[in-house]
């Protein structure tokens, strides 16, 4: 705890070590650079969740000053505080939204099933351009689902996604195709 200094009780716990380019207290883990604000946390926070700072101190790594949400979570808190940049085209950029997920989205091209169909799809070469083709989207998106990179909120088991994917592959009559 010699890289921890603690100036009053009831006040922050600052760190004393490395920080990074932003400000951020950082300690080498002897493989990465891990948030010093992690330190003292019972394990790090979720995929897609951040540490966040109830104090707004960049050092402090008193765990009653750390809450984890996530990075809208992090800038709703941020603009409730008054933290941000209150340039006009910043004020814009920062409007809080309520971005709902899935079929829930505006912006959303595919259904629930479909998603199911693209997280379950074997990884052989064509299978994703298939999905693609036939859902209307891109590659792109098809491969982000296969990856959790979107959609990745689905709870379904990778053995339902698989048979739902068998399943819809057979009525196109590629699954013999993808499967040699």
């Amino acid at each position: 705890m010699q890289k921890v200094s603690v100036k009053q009780e009831n006040q922050c716990w600052e760190w004393n070590g490395a920080r990074s380019g932003s400000g951020y207290g950082q300690f080498w883990d002897g493989t990465r650079n891990i948030p010093a604000h992690w330190f003292l946390l019972d394990s790090h926070p979720p995929k897609g969740m951040e540490a966040c700072h109830k104090c707004d101190n960049k050092l402090c790594v008193k765990p009653s000053h750390i809450f984890i949400g996530s990075r809208s979570d992090n800038m709703k808190d941020m603009v409730n505080k008054s933290r941000h940049n209150t340039k006009p085209g910043c004020l814009a950029m920062l409007k809080v939204r309520n971005i709902q997920k899935g079929q829930n989205n505006h912006e959303c091209k595919l259904t629930e099933e479909q998603a199911i169909i693209a997280k379950g799809c074997p990884l052989k070469k064509g299978t994703a351009s298939i999905l693609a083709r036939k859902f209307g989207v891109s590659l792109t998106v098809i491969c982000d689902i296969r990856k959790g990179k979107r959609w990745s909120h689905l709870e379904v088991s990778k053995l339902d996604a698989r048979q739902r994917a068998e399943a819809f592959l057979r009525t196109l009559g590629k699954w013999e195709e993808v499967q040699g």
